[in-house]
C-alpha cells in the first residue's frame, strides 16, 4: 500500500464529493478499486463527513472504511438521524486518512432521504 512521505509531498489537492446515500455502499472517498483506481500511491485525508436527513421521520446511516478484500471497520453503525437535522461523523479535529485501496463508504435505512457531503485532500509524493 502506498503511504507517501508527507514531507515530500509533491502535491496536495483538495476535494469533495456529495451523495444522495442508498440501502446500498456508496464510496464517499477514496476506491478499493484493484484496477483503474485514481488513488493509486496517494493517500487521502478526510477532514469532514456530514450527513444530513432531509426527510420527516428518523433515518439510520452506517459510516465505515472498506479495502479491495471487502474488510469492513464501522465509524457509525445504524446511528439515528432524526428528521431535518445533520449529523457531523469526521472533522478536521479528528480526520481519517486512507491508503490506496480504502475507502470511506456510507449506506442509509431508506433511500432519497440523507445526503452525505465529504471534503477531503489528496496527498501525491510521485
Amino acid at each position: 500500500m502506498a503511504e507517501p512521505n508527507l514531507i515530500n509531498t509533491t502535491s496536495c489537492l483538495v476535494e469533495n464529493s456529495a451523495f444522495l446515500l442508498t440501502a446500498s455502499e456508496t464510496q464517499i472517498a477514496g476506491s478499493k478499486a484493484t484496477s483503474g483506481n485514481p488513488y493509486l500511491n496517494k493517500s487521502v485525508k478526510v477532514v469532514s463527513l456530514y450527513l444530513c436527513n432531509y426527510s420527516s421521520g428518523t433515518k439510520t446511516a452506517n459510516v465505515f472504511l472498506n479495502n479491495a478484500g471487502s474488510v469492513v471497520r464501522y465509524i457509525a453503525y445504524q446511528v439515528s438521524i432524526p428528521a431535518n437535522t445533520t449529523l457531523v461523523v469526521v472533522t478536521k479535529d479528528s480526520p481519517i486518512y486512507l491508503e490506496e485501496y480504502d475507502c470511506l463508504s456510507a449506506l442509509a435505512s431508506a433511500t432519497n432521504s440523507i445526503h452525505a457531503v465529504c471534503n477531503f485532500e489528496i496527498y501525491d509524493d510521485a
